[in-house]
């Protein structure tokens, strides 16, 4: 059996792009929350392969991913603003930037990467 891989989207804020990975990852383990990924990675490992960079970026947003929740019927996840840079939870779309007063980027909330 083959393992899942996972592409994260570019041209994204990078904690997004994280967020995005992580929530791939989260669904295809069955996980609700990134820490139950954490607790399991090797076993998850098994199944998922992530390449180096994918682990470091991950790794650099472990902060931000241990706000994720994937829950049937809800989702917690993370828009981030290309403009300022911060980021908030989103468990729908956002559309102006509300992490920075004054700041007008628009927010790109992170979906569950593609598998590849």
């Amino acid at each position: 059996m083959s393992r899942k891989c996972f592409t994260a989207p570019t041209g994204v804020p990078e904690v997004v792009a994280a967020a995005s990975l992580a929530l791939a990852v989260m669904q295809s383990a069955r996980a609700e929350r990134w820490a139950d990924v954490v607790a399991d990675a090797r076993e998850i490992a098994r199944d998922i392969a992530l390449t180096g960079d994918q682990v470091s970026l991950l790794n650099r947003h472990a902060g931000a991913l241990a706000l994720l929740r994937a829950r049937s019927g809800s989702t917690a996840s993370i828009a981030g603003c290309p403009e300022c840079g911060r980021f908030q939870i989103a468990a729908s779309t956002v559309k102006t930037c509300l992490a920075t007063t004054g700041c007008t980027g628009a927010m790109v909330r992170a979906v569950p990467a593609r598998a590849s």
